[in-house]
């Protein structure tokens, strides 16, 4: 089978006996077809052309508008702290614990200048909350980096989604097939000329949805940005995932 013809092979599942289609050519009177298809018991088939061409007309609404690549990236930032309980009081409860140790240590200091505890119990103490203050502050630091971490991962993410999708059309059958697992981790079906899917990677998922809303809204305020965040926020229901495919996503090789 040709291979611009073939992409979708085993990721397209027949709507009627829920298998993966694989592809195969029909020779016609003036030149061969290609299909999509499971097995001859099975009576569905979808015309090659036809499932591309809506697969490509699909893949443009996870496109990402370059002009606002920042606004994605503060977006999903703000998704992701708000559905992973807040960094910020993340870092609050963890710097009250660090002082809640720290008044501890000056309390055994006291006990032990006023003789009320001797030099050996005190030894034990303090270095039991030395230890304790030494990993919650390297606790802390981790929050504090995670950011950043993010951040990055995140801008690699959509300039990566911003260059397959531009070349989408160019690119080899490897590349083609990997994008496609890469947005569809579970597959998806054809009905009624639709791609219906159980699960879309969660931060394409999310710059779909931002588009949606930009097209909505052409003329952006603080008040716009914090209500759109809220919505991505409300839709996505953040798990391993969110960071899972985020991780697939900016690491994914993209040679132009």
């Amino acid at each position: 089978m040709n291979c611009s013809n073939s992409a979708l092979r085993g990721f397209i599942i027949c709507p009627k006996c829920q298998k993966k289609l694989q592809g195969s050519k029909c020779k016609g009177r003036h030149k061969h077809y290609y299909y999509y298809h499971y097995e001859a018991s099975c009576k569905y088939r979808i015309n090659s052309e036809n499932a591309n061409r809506l697969f490509v007309e699909n893949l443009k609404k996870y496109q990402p508008i370059p002009e606002v690549k920042k606004l994605y990236t503060s977006l999903l930032y703000e998704t992701h702290r708000d559905l992973s309980n807040s960094a910020g009081e993340q870092k609050r409860r963890l710097a009250e614990q660090i002082k809640d140790y720290e008044i501890r240590l000056g309390n055994a200091r006291d006990l032990l200048l006023s003789l009320k505890i001797d030099p050996d119990d005190y030894k034990v103490m303090k270095e039991d909350y030395h230890e304790r203050i030494t990993n919650l502050e390297r606790e802390l630091s981790m929050v504090v980096n995670e950011k950043h971490s993010i951040e990055e991962l995140l801008n690699k993410g959509v300039d990566n989604l911003i260059k397959l999708n531009e070349t989408y059309a160019d690119r080899d059958l490897s590349d083609k097939r990997s994008l496609i697992g890469l947005i569809y981790p579970e597959n998806f079906t054809i009905r009624e000329n639709k791609i219906q899917t159980a699960r879309v990677n969660k931060i394409i998922e999310s710059i779909c949805l931002i588009n949606r809303e930009l097209r909505a809204k052409k003329n952006g305020t603080k008040d716009d940005f914090y209500l759109l965040s809220r919505r991505v926020t409300s839709t996505i229901q953040i798990h391993t995932n969110f960071m899972q495919d985020l991780k697939k996503l900016a690491y994914f090789q993209v040679n132009l």
